[in-house]
């Protein structure tokens, strides 16, 4: 009786020590940075910053570009020690940093960190909403895709001495990847002002029955641009359905006054049929 009562004992013991162990990560684990106020921080990511969060409020941030934060130390709050550290958190496409962030009012100016590089041993993967979304791998579709034999274009259209054709539709997830070839056979170069995708009528009764829907470009391989004799580019749009009497309308517009301007249309069953990897 008093062996099972020991056994008990040192099973709760150990339930004890199991329900202390701290789960996740400290604060006092994570990457240390010292801040001084006026002094700004900038963080590059090697992807798109989906979300920050600083938890200190004398601690202000913005995104100066898709892959750049800014932070700003300010002032700390009357009676708030200057070594509590605040955490932020960055969020990308694949995964999260968190630094813990010091304050230091002593710290000499010349030896404030102004720059810091996220690096693999910093992150911490995430999962993705979807496959086939995050921009790493968008792009690498949109290169394997490049890549490929040419095959016959499934819409093509030529006027003022330029064509544009689609030669391929792929569907990836939950985006829609269009194949673009323009080639410019005038002597004058083109430079794009517009390029733009819209949801059409097909037939046309009335101008003020017209509709005319915007189709936003998610992501592109390249910029639209001045280009002499052919461009090739893939373009990424969320995936859509519309009405048999619609369609997808592709349209580039030169910025010259010549307004050089072709319109191709995508029917909805070559959606459909897209090719998928």
């Amino acid at each position: 009786m008093k062996t099972l009562f020991l056994f008990a004992l040192l099973a709760l013991a150990k339930l004890s020590l199991v329900a202390q162990e701290p789960v996740g990560r400290p604060i006092s684990s994570l990457p240390r940075i010292d801040i001084i106020l006026g002094v700004p921080l900038h963080f590059r990511s090697p992807e798109p910053i989906r979300y920050v969060d600083i938890s200190s409020p004398a601690i202000t941030y913005e995104l100066t570009g898709e892959n750049i934060l800014c932070i700003r130390p300010g002032s700390l709050p009357e009676g708030k020690p200057a070594d509590q550290p605040a955490v932020v958190t960055i969020i990308a496409e694949t995964f999260m940093a968190q630094y813990s962030l010091h304050l230091g009012c002593e710290l000499p100016a010349w030896e404030a960190v102004t720059d810091i590089e996220i690096l693999p041993e910093h992150m911490v993967p995430v999962n993705l909403p979807t496959a086939g979304t995050c921009i790493p791998q968008i792009r690498k579709n949109a290169l394997d895709i490049l890549a490929m034999r040419f095959q016959k274009p499934i819409s093509k259209v030529s006027s003022h001495g330029l064509s544009l054709a689609v030669r391929q539709l792929y569907s990836i997830g939950e985006l829609i990847f269009l194949d673009l070839y323009i080639e410019n056979s005038s002597s004058l170069p083109y430079n794009t002002d517009v390029f733009s995708l819209s949801l059409e009528d097909k037939k046309i009764s009335r101008a003020t029955n017209h509709q005319s829907i915007p189709v936003p470009i998610v992501w592109q391989l390249y910029p639209f641009q001045a280009f002499t004799r052919r461009m090739r580019n893939i373009l990424v749009i969320d995936k859509l359905s519309f009405s048999p009497d619609k369609r997808l309308v592709l349209t580039l517009a030169e910025k010259q006054l010549s307004n050089r301007k072709v319109s191709l249309s995508i029917r909805y069953g070559d959606i459909l049929r897209a090719d998928t990897f």
